[in-house]
């Protein structure tokens, strides 16, 4: 018979996941004690008991649902296991917690015109040989390339620090993004007016730049002063300048949601799940509930009683 442990490394969590829940879970087990009952055994009414204790500690709300979500996982693995056939805490829901992030979401547009309007090194003849001129000419276009395929792409910061180089087919007008343990690899069509900045970037600044700095690396993108395993200094300094160009962006994370959202409008959620990476179709229907509320907000303004 399979672990516990073995059935969450199954399920894809991490290891830090994994320990932290086997510590929950270990709590639960020195509570039982007391009970003299197995944790396999208690029942709802023990299981909100103990819930009852953990809040009279003073624990939040969010930290009690994560316990409560272990639970579930242990229970739904007693069930496979054959121990017992009933779920005791399966519709437990705990109150006060905010269940989906809502963004301020940025509408096609405006994501079409962050990229468009993202301002680049000018060319001057008189600063072209100063490493100062050279190196702000990688950061822009750079950036300029990431940031296209973060507003038409959708890609997370782990996903554009994890690029190779063959994962862009320019020919193919595609980029394949490789799995990770959140996400599923996919293969996404590249937007034509990307194509241009994506090629120069590749054939000449980056080529450039690291013969400059007489490294080498498979990577797509990469820092100076960092390497490639620290883009996400890269991506705040980016989001900072974005701001300028439009107030209402606040991070990657919005970018990524406001992608996901105007999918939603356009594809089926199946759709939307493969372009998206998402393992589960759940983690795709969270992005509705920004859909559902834009369209509110229109409803507001257009017909507000």
């Amino acid at each position: 018979m399979k672990s516990f442990k073995q059935h969450l490394q199954e399920k894809g969590n991490s290891k830090k996941s994994i320990a932290i829940k086997e510590l929950y879970l270990n709590q639960l087990r020195v509570w039982s004690q007391k009970l003299e009952k197995k944790t396999e055994e208690l029942a709802y009414k023990d299981l909100i008991d103990y819930i009852q204790e953990l809040q009279n500690k003073g624990l939040r709300q969010v930290t009690i649902q994560l316990r409560v979500g272990t639970f579930k996982d242990y229970y739904h693995y007693i069930i496979k296991t054959g121990i017992r056939t009933d779920h005791p805490i399966g519709n437990l829901k705990i109150k006060g917690v905010q269940q989906n992030k809502l963004y301020s979401i940025l509408e096609a547009e405006e994501l079409k015109k962050l990229y468009q309007d993202y301002e680049l090194a000018a060319n001057n003849k008189l600063n072209e040989t100063h490493n100062w001129h050279l190196n702000s000419q990688f950061t822009q276009k750079r950036n300029k390339a990431m940031l296209g395929l973060m507003v038409f792409q959708g890609l997370t910061n782990g996903e554009l620090t994890r690029i190779e180089c063959e994962d862009l087919k320019l020919r193919e007008g595609k980029i394949y993004i490789r799995a990770s343990r959140k996400n599923q690899e996919r293969i996404i069509a590249l937007e034509s007016e990307q194509l241009y900045d994506l090629m120069e970037y590749v054939k000449e600044i980056r080529t450039e730049a690291l013969e400059r700095q007489a490294i080498e690396s498979n990577q797509l993108f990469f820092s100076y002063n960092l390497g490639s395993k620290n883009l996400n200094v890269v991506i705040v300094k980016l989001m900072k300048k974005l701001r300028i160009q439009n107030p209402k962006v606040s991070s990657s994370k919005q970018i990524r949601a406001s992608v996901i959202t105007y999918w939603l409008k356009r594809y089926n959620l199946r759709q939307v799940q493969y372009r998206a990476g998402h393992k589960n179709i759940k983690s795709t229907e969270k992005y509705l509930i920004n859909d559902l509320t834009s369209l509110q907000e229109d409803i507001n303004i257009y017909s507000p009683f």
